[in-house]
């Protein structure tokens, strides 16, 4: 909003005003819609991992450098269904990170913590103390620096009361 301000002879000076940024406000609600609808769209299919790696390759990179699509199976176990990021070498890097040292079950921001609470996760940034809380040892810490990560939103997917899987994506690069 702004107002005319004039001199006292009546000559025009400006506007005074002020102004309000909205653009982060505006992102978390975008994000907020954009999530929601992938998982009311996902509550509703059956196991079919070629529509998990769509869903992937719909948010990268327009939406995250990462996208992971992780889904609880019969047996109650969670299976990854879709990685993806746009770098080829990055993927092969990561799911071998991924594969040396698995998520820890206590570690408050994680896969596991998402599908036993239920509730989502978002870091909008990723401290490096995490990293260090994180780490399993020193080269996991390196490896996870690295990556260059800078947030992260972990999203339950859910269907009728029940924890169907886990929705992960990951700024880094792109910031």
């Amino acid at each position: 909003a702004g107002l005319p301000r004039f001199a006292r002879e009546g000559r025009f000076q400006g506007f005074v005003g002020n102004v309000t940024d909205v653009h982060d406000r505006k992102h978390v609600e975008n994000l907020a819609v954009f999530v929601a609808g992938v998982s009311a769209a996902l509550a509703e299919l059956t196991d079919s991992v070629s529509t998990m790696q769509k869903v992937a390759n719909l948010v990268v990179p327009a939406f995250a450098d990462w996208c992971a699509v992780d889904m609880v199976d019969e047996d109650g176990e969670c299976r990854r269904l879709a990685l993806l990021h746009a770098d080829p070498a990055k993927l092969r890097t990561y799911r071998a990170l991924l594969e040396k040292y698995p998520s820890r079950k206590d570690d408050p921001h994680s896969l596991p913590q998402v599908l036993r609470t239920g509730e989502p996760d978002l870091l909008e940034d990723i401290p490096d103390s995490m990293l260090e809380a994180t780490a399993h040892d020193d080269e996991h810490l390196r490896l996870l620096r690295g990556m260059g990560l800078k947030s992260h939103v972990l999203v339950p997917i859910r269907s009728h009361g029940r924890m169907l899987g886990v929705l992960t994506f990951l700024t880094a690069e792109s910031g």
